[in-house]
């Protein structure tokens, strides 16, 4: 079998394995106005880019880490559990935000969820660390954007 015919294989082999393994994070239903519908059911923004949002606040965190590695975001670009970014409901995609625990660190909005009730920010894994957020799992942070 030539290199050639082998490589095209292999390449057939991981775009079904890894582009097939669809998650909550990128299964939508986009609408004109720029909502979508979750598979679960939820709405959210999901095209949202206006950049003139603001606010501040105490809000319910989780953050997610090397289980959804390589999963495409919302904003289309691969999870990168130790960037610093973030999954909000309704905040415009490339949003930035800082975050606070006990240390604060600035994050970037590139993904939709928590897909859990009660939650209204998924750090990454890089984030959680950084603001020593990590061992705690689920709490209250301070957010300003």
């Amino acid at each position: 079998m030539s290199k050639l015919i082998l490589s095209m294989i292999v390449a057939c082999l991981a775009s079904v394995l890894f582009v097939g393994q669809a998650s909550a994070h990128e299964v939508y239903s986009y609408y004109q106005d720029g909502s979508c519908d979750s598979e679960y059911g939820f709405e959210y923004v999901c095209g949202a880019t206006d950049s003139s949002v603001a606010g501040s606040g105490e809000v319910i965190a989780s953050y997610y880490g090397y289980e959804l590695a390589g999963s495409l975001t919302a904003s289309g670009e691969p999870f990168e559990p130790l960037g610093l970014t973030a999954a909000h409901k309704t905040l415009p995609l490339g949003t930035i935000v800082t975050v606070c625990y006990e240390e604060c660190v600035t994050v970037r909005v590139n993904d939709r969820g928590p897909f859990v009730a009660g939650r209204d920010l998924d750090l990454s894994l890089g984030a959680a660390q950084a603001i020593g957020f990590d061992s705690v799992g689920v709490g209250a942070i301070s957010v300003s954007y």
